[in-house]
């Protein structure tokens, strides 16, 4: 006899590998493990399409993280295309969610980009829609996609009041907790702020990383920061040098050269830093994410006022 499981008993299977899949892709999202990472959110995709309504967050979630990973780590143009894809299937199935996911997607990748403003818009946007449709559900990621916008802009005041912002949203995961302190730590590396400031943040985020299991994108910008800011220049020299991010490997090089006195190597690599960063920044992908974000923007306001004729009309008929 061949046994069958029915819907009812599949449920709980279905659960159960839905929740080790969505551990495994926060595991793998601070990794360089690429085809692991797609392999995973490709299933959660699926396995999230499979159990249907209940799992709608998860579904866009886990689609908007693998098209940030995409953007940051295999092809931006690739990574720009899939929150486009986010978007039109979000309208299509008329899921506020899948537009406020979209919405922090295409921020992230704005700020990537350094269009500084546009992303501080779009991260802006993603809080408020959040907190309206969504207040049982933590906006901290777009509250830390903006403190990365603020480190870039150095503003470390601002950086500190979005870490601290986060981690007061309601269910923050232990990833987004971590980084939050990574922020944290790295507003405090600002030279007006104290080294033991920075050194109580950093113990903070040592003690998050061991109860985490593993660490986030940014420890070893983190101990680079330690390093500089307890006057281990060499240190934090070979910490720079053996960073696996091209871009941020040089321009932290050329900050530990320059404390440690050789302005020449400071120079080159800060000059190294630059053509790599622009380089990076082709103007194809740029204009790409000007229309996708001048297009979420209209998409949204559309929603808005088809909610707003809702309740217009739902008041009339109360009446």
């Amino acid at each position: 006899e061949i046994y069958t499981l029915s819907l009812h008993d599949a449920l709980p299977i279905l659960a159960y590998r839905i929740a080790q899949l969505e551990k495994e892709m926060y595991r793998y999202y601070s990794s360089n493990a690429i085809d692991s990472f797609m392999l995973i959110t490709d299933q959660l995709i699926e396995a999230c399409r499979e159990a249907g309504p209940s799992q709608e967050r998860l579904f866009y979630k886990a689609w908007s993280n693998q098209a940030i990973y995409s953007f940051n780590k295999v092809n931006r143009t690739r990574g720009l295309e899939l929150a486009h894809q986010i978007h039109d299937y979000a309208y299509q199935h008329d899921s506020k969610f899948g537009l406020y996911t979209s919405t922090y997607a295409l921020a992230t990748m704005s700020s990537g980009l350094r269009h500084f403003a546009q992303a501080e818009h779009e991260f802006n946007e993603a809080i408020n829609y959040q907190h309206r449709f969504f207040p049982d559900e933590s906006a901290a990621a777009p509250y830390l996609g903006m403190a990365k916008v603020y480190v870039n802009l150095h503003k470390p005041e601002k950086v500190l009041d979005c870490a601290r912002k986060a981690l007061a949203e309601p269910n923050v995961i232990m990833q987004h907790r971590l980084s939050a302190w990574t922020y944290i730590c790295i507003a405090y590396s600002n030279n007006q702020y104290s080294r033991d400031d920075f050194n109580r943040a950093y113990a903070e985020r040592e003690k998050l990383k061991r109860e985490n299991g593993h660490d986030d994108n940014f420890g070893s910008v983190v101990n680079f920061y330690h390093a500089m800011k307890n006057g281990r220049y060499a240190e934090a020299l070979n910490i720079a040098t053996n960073m696996s991010g091209g871009i941020d490997r040089l321009e932290f090089a050329a900050q530990a050269y320059a404390s440690l006195g050789d302005y020449r190597q400071a120079y080159l690599y800060q000059l190294r830093h630059k053509e790599n960063r622009d380089s990076a920044n082709t103007a194809e992908v740029q204009q790409m994410s000007y229309e996708y974000a001048a297009q979420i923007d209209v998409t949204r306001a559309e929603n808005e006022a088809k909610d707003l004729r809702l309740s217009k009309l739902d008041l009339q008929i109360q009446a």
